[in-house]
């Protein structure tokens, strides 16, 4: 099917001053064409993901604890 959004279709005009911004001629959108810095984003976004899930994880745990101290405490 050619659609008038396919990419073959576009024309990437190189922005003036950066070697890896284009300027797609159909939307005007800048688009980004360096992978390796985008593998790099995609690598840091998940690692901060894995981190907030795993401090989520110590404050429940913390909680826990806590909860448990004060029933421990009331036993005293």
């Amino acid at each position: 099917m050619n659609n008038q959004y396919d990419r073959e279709d576009r024309d990437l005009i190189p922005v003036e001053g950066n070697t890896t911004l284009k300027r797609d001629s159909f939307s005007k959108a800048i688009i980004n064409t360096d992978k390796n810095a985008y593998e790099k984003y995609i690598s840091l976004r998940d690692q901060r993901s894995k981190e907030r899930e795993e401090i989520e994880s110590i404050k429940s745990d913390l909680a826990e604890v806590k909860a448990l101290l004060s029933q421990l405490a009331a036993k005293l």
